[in-house]
């Protein structure tokens, strides 16, 4: 599916009280810088989901150039049944330090 917004921003929210495999749980997606925080909060709330954001980054280039290398880092938590379910990934710190490092490069 093509993302319909403006494709210039990533972000990044924990899931708090998510694990998934003895690792925390992450959504990995793409915004509109114009909306803020917005777009991230209703997809949060529609999941019945409290999110911690951690990384919120305007890119250089169409952010979702970017977010397809993200997702395939980590794991997979397997969920259903709400809006962005392929864009969270349980990670480790580790991998939560190289996803912001390369999401800080777009």
């Amino acid at each position: 599916m093509r993302y319909k917004g403006d494709n210039d921003t990533l972000y990044i929210w924990e899931a708090v009280g998510h694990i998934f495999n003895k690792k925390k749980v992450y959504k990995i997606g793409v915004t509109s810088n114009r909306l803020g925080h917005s777009r991230i909060l209703a997809v949060a709330k529609k999941a019945g989901i409290e999110p911690k954001i951690l990384f919120f980054h305007r890119t250089n280039n169409r952010a979702t150039l970017t977010e397809v290398k993200m997702h395939r880092i980590g794991e997979d938590p397997g969920y259903e049944g709400f809006p962005g379910v392929t864009e969270f990934r349980a990670l480790t710190e580790s991998e939560l330090e190289q996803l912001i490092e390369i999401g800080s490069k777009a």
